[in-house]
């Protein structure tokens, strides 16, 4: 079994095996969907963001480039593992020619606004 390219770059987490395992275990099979994984890299930022009261987010941004297409996908949640699972289900979900319905819609504007706050950690 090959397994995809997976660039990980982490800001103010501890990547352990675990969650390495973690990261390749949600995003493997979404990056094999396109041409069965070939010529595929997926770059993931984690960023963990402290907030007040000792309660914290984890914010991922996965770039998942194709040899014709770019997606990227944003998720932000409390645990480490249902944040990476957010974050496959919206590359998956932004990869299909689904249509959204108008709440998702609004979210998708929505996370697109922050999206702008992450790119910068590609440069």
């Amino acid at each position: 079994m090959l397994y995809p390219k997976i660039n990980t770059k982490v800001i103010n987490v501890e990547l352990t095996n675990e969650r390495q395992k973690q990261i390749i275990s949600h995003l493997a099979p979404v990056t094999r969907l396109v041409d069965g994984g070939r010529g595929v890299v997926c770059d993931v930022v984690i960023r963990k963001i402290h907030k007040g009261w000792g309660s914290s987010t984890y914010s991922i941004l996965v770039r998942l480039q194709t040899p014709q297409e770019t997606y990227y996908t944003i998720a932000h949640e409390r645990h480490f593992t249902r944040a990476v699972a957010r974050a496959a289900q919206k590359l998956r979900q932004s990869m299909s020619k689904t249509y959204f319905t108008e709440a998702q819609y609004l979210r998708h504007m929505q996370q697109k606004a922050h999206e702008k706050y992450f790119v910068e950690l590609f440069v």
